[in-house]
């Protein structure tokens, strides 16, 4: 609740991005895999190519795989040697 009210309060600080990754990581530990993938969606800055691949996994667990799959892609397009392109590759349907 508290970092919802942060992002809700004060859009255009710069911490939103990390309070919307957290958010993301919360919603998945609890098991609200399509709130977790909103959350990291959501986040810009130097933590989007992270955030497209946690994403990407939020929606799979979500049993949503176009949305996984489009997710990858976003990754796969903006980083296509990075750390998680592998397993994006995998959501991506071997794209």
């Amino acid at each position: 609740a508290t970092l919802r009210l942060l992002v809700s309060l004060h859009p255009r600080d710069r911490r939103v991005t990390l309070a919307l990754f957290t958010l993301g990581r919360v919603e998945r530990e609890r098991g609200q895999h399509e709130a977790a993938a909103r959350a990291f969606e959501s986040c810009g800055g130097g933590l989007r190519g992270d955030a497209f691949a946690e994403a990407a996994s939020s929606w799979a667990a979500a049993g949503q795989p176009a949305r996984a799959r489009a997710a990858a892609q976003r990754y796969l397009a903006a980083h296509p040697q990075g750390v998680h392109a592998e397993q994006m590759r995998a959501l991506a349907g071997g794209s």
